[in-house]
């Protein structure tokens, strides 16, 4: 671990013949014409490590506030912790991870301008890509993307839907990463063709995707009843009805020894 300045390292970046930097002359503004390597370099840098003040905007500055739902909830600012390939962690901004996404040939976010809102049209690779954000605070609290869409009638009571709620789940490499509600539905497959943006009934659907549905109780994202658009009255298990309780949660090991949450409704539906 060592210290520098950003002078210090503005001079290594120019002066370096291997640098993307060399031989730039930030004296006065620029990047109009300058590659996206050049543009990704500058802005990721200087919003990490602070050199252009709190609001980290480099002359490479790009306005991203469009793959919010509201522009205003935008924070390009934002630090998030992310983990390297070698199990190291490092921090970075909002606005650095889009200037990396839309700069990057490799990226399937290249070329594309959130200076306003967009989404329509979009591939699901795209539109999954932006909602994934929110998961990283960059459209505020409320979590909403240029591609946020209304999952809310995938509950029984529409208005206990919260699809900021965050939960965690185990990556394949064994590392925890959090999401919400709102992305665990855009990203399930088995849900790609409904519209939970309406009044939506079980009826009729696939056992994958009324268990999906009725498996989402577990997350928590129908409020603290937990119950979904697929969610039958069971209270008649118990000898007394009234003391049925669908919502208590429990918690069981999977078959590669995770723990698991879920609720009484979603053990006897399953």
């Amino acid at each position: 671990t060592g210290t520098s300045t950003c002078d210090a390292l503005m001079t290594s970046w120019t002066t370096s013949s291997e640098s993307p930097l060399a031989g730039e002359d930030f004296s006065q503004g620029w990047c109009e014409g300058k590659s996206s390597e050049v543009a990704g370099t500058l802005q990721g840098y200087m919003s990490t490590y602070g050199c252009c003040g709190t609001s980290g905007k480099s002359a490479c500055w790009t306005d991203y506030s469009g793959v919010c739902l509201d522009p205003n909830n935008y924070d390009g600012s934002k630090e998030y912790t992310y983990e390297n390939d070698d199990g190291t962690t490092g921090t970075s901004t909002c606005d650095a991870l889009m200037t990396s996404w839309t700069t990057s040939s490799e990226s399937p976010l290249a070329g594309e301008d959130f200076s306003q809102g967009w989404c329509e049209g979009k591939s699901s690779e795209v539109a999954d890509i932006v909602q994934g954000i929110t998961s990283l605070g960059c459209c505020g609290v409320n979590g909403k993307s240029a591609c946020w869409k209304d999952h809310s009638h995938i509950c029984h009571d529409p208005a206990d839907y919260d699809g900021s709620k965050q939960w965690t789940y185990e990556d394949d490499d064994g590392t925890t990463v959090p999401s919400t509600c709102d992305a665990a539905i855009a990203y399930n497959l088995a849900l790609k063709d409904e519209d939970f943006s309406q009044a939506w009934s079980c009826e009729g659907k696939s056992s994958t995707v009324t268990d999906i549905v009725q498996g989402i109780t577990s997350l928590g994202c129908c409020g603290v009843n937990g119950k979904s658009a697929c969610w039958k009255d069971h209270s008649h298990i118990c000898h007394d009805p009234a003391d049925y309780d669908g919502s208590k949660q429990w918690t069981y090991e999977d078959d590669d020894g995770t723990t698991v949450p879920s609720t009484c409704d979603a053990a006897i539906a399953y």
